[in-house]
């Protein structure tokens, strides 16, 4: 009588080589998801950061042009003064005025991003057309319902926890330097308390 081969153990050698192809394929592409998924968060970032650093440049070229501005005020108020202090040339002197502050709130607004600053550009923005443009009445009209329109929506609809989304949260120039602030001061204050340990 013939006695049959033990095949088990080839059998239970098979599987178990099945199982470890089959963990290592997976082991693979858990890598390969995880690989993927770091490129594109680290290429989301950086170009989500291109538009920041742009950002910055468009603002310090204002900050720039607000200086010469500035410098060139100081010109416009000799010339106004040497003239006598005509009202024409004390319309044109407002209105470079005018346009500064515009330029300054405008530089606000590039530098935290809040809907607050935004208001306050359009306000000065028609309150600049208000003061400077002799327009009908109609016109003068509108200006003032704007500008009434803009204070109740400042007042009233602005909702500051909306603007305070933890998204922007240390994306702008106002909060970056906030942030640089108060790490300053948790290191000045954990090296005071390490210095009193020292001398108890």
């Amino acid at each position: 009588m013939s006695q049959e081969p033990d095949r088990s153990y080839d059998t239970e050698e098979k599987r178990r080589n099945k199982e470890e192809r089959y963990r290592l394929a997976e082991e693979f592409r858990k890598r390969d998801e995880a690989r993927e998924k770091f490129d594109r968060e680290v290429v989301s970032r950086f170009l989500l950061r291109i538009p920041y650093y742009l950002e910055l440049c468009v603002s310090a070229i204002l900050l720039l042009s607000i200086i010469v501005a500035l410098v060139s005020l100081l010109g416009d108020l000799a010339e106004f003064t040497l003239a006598g202090g005509n009202a024409d040339d004390f319309q044109t002197f407002l209105g470079n005025m005018f346009t500064v502050v515009i330029g300054i709130e405008f530089l606000k607004m590039l530098c935290s991003y809040n809907v607050d600053s935004v208001i306050e550009v359009i306000l000065f923005t028609v309150a600049r057309q208000l003061v400077l443009n002799h327009t009908a009445a109609f016109e003068l009209l509108l200006s003032v319902i704007a500008i009434a329109i803009l204070f109740v929506v400042r007042k009233y609809l602005f909702v500051k926890r909306l603007d305070a989304h933890p998204v922007n949260e240390g994306e702008n120039v106002v909060d970056i330097f906030r942030q640089r602030r108060e790490g300053r001061k948790e290191k000045e204050a954990r090296k005071g308390k390490s210095e009193d340990s020292v001398t108890n």
